[in-house]
């Protein structure tokens, strides 16, 4: 620990200007409950953290690298280093890609939202019902109990519908269960509507570019979004599905993922 602060202890400390006033792309920010002063920026669907805002709150010294214009969270067990316009993070200079870059507007240091859950090992949740990034345990804020907010019910149960509509339960929860995992994955975006309208790789999910997503879905459909909703799993940790008997264009899924089950006519991959 104390050869790591040493690296950093020619740094200057970060000044930046106070976050821009609300518009209409930020949304609030709420850690354990408590709602934040600082507000997230989203882009395309994914949040973005004020840096300094942020660790300010918490007590926590950012140091500025100007050489490499590099952030640098210097916390009682961590030392974090976030660099302009990378989407690598470091923790005790080890790399994490966490995909999306960091990046500078006007005079704030914006960070993706789920790399300072990592750094601050706290759980980070979109509530669609109040606009907010919720970090630890309001992920549930809204009284529901389970993790579910309006938002993620709506898109997770139109996806489940279009994708799976002929499937049986378990296979709608596991669809279900895929589009979650994205969610949680540091290589997706951080909320239900950003994945299934993911396009960084190319069309994710073909209902999103097809218009089928907004058919209205099924009761089974919502009921199995609902249950996804509250942590029932069936697909463990997987990433990618597909149906292989009229998919002619999953060869890199087989190639370059581990397959783990079959359930109805989708096979799951990790």
């Amino acid at each position: 620990m104390k050869r790591a602060l040493g690296l950093f202890t020619a740094l200057t400390i970060l000044i930046f200007t106070f976050a821009p006033p609300a518009r209409a792309s930020d949304a609030a920010v709420y850690v354990e409950g408590v709602r934040s002063a600082c507000r997230a920026v989203l882009k395309d669907g994914v949040s973005y953290i004020p840096l300094r805002d942020f660790c300010r709150e918490r007590g926590i010294n950012v140091g500025w690298d100007k050489k490499t214009r590099s952030a640098v969270v210097m916390g009682e067990n961590t030392v974090a280093v976030f660099k302009d316009k990378s989407s690598v993070l470091f923790i005790f200079e080890q790399g994490i890609n966490v995909k999306y870059p960091c990046f500078i507007e006007k005079g704030a240091f914006y960070v993706l939202a789920r790399s300072l859950g990592v750094i601050f090992d706290k759980s980070v949740a979109w509530d669609g019902s109040r606009r907010a990034v919720c970090f630890g345990g309001a992920a549930g804020a809204n009284g529901a109990g389970t993790g579910e907010t309006r938002d993620d019910l709506y898109w997770l149960s139109r996806i489940i519908s279009a994708e799976s509509a002929g499937e049986p339960m378990e296979g709608k929860i596991a669809v279900g269960n895929v589009v979650l995992n994205r969610v949680k994955s540091p290589d997706f975006p951080d909320t239900v509507y950003g994945v299934i309208f993911d396009d960084n790789y190319g069309t994710q999910f073909t209902p999103a570019a097809l218009g089928t997503v907004y058919v209205e879905p099924t009761a089974e459909s919502v009921d199995a979004a609902r249950r996804c909703l509250a942590g029932e799993n069936v697909a463990e940790t997987c990433l990618y599905f597909f149906n292989p008997k009229i998919s002619t264009a999953q060869k890199w899924i087989v190639e370059n993922r581990v397959f783990c089950k079959s359930i109805g006519d989708h096979d799951f991959y990790y």
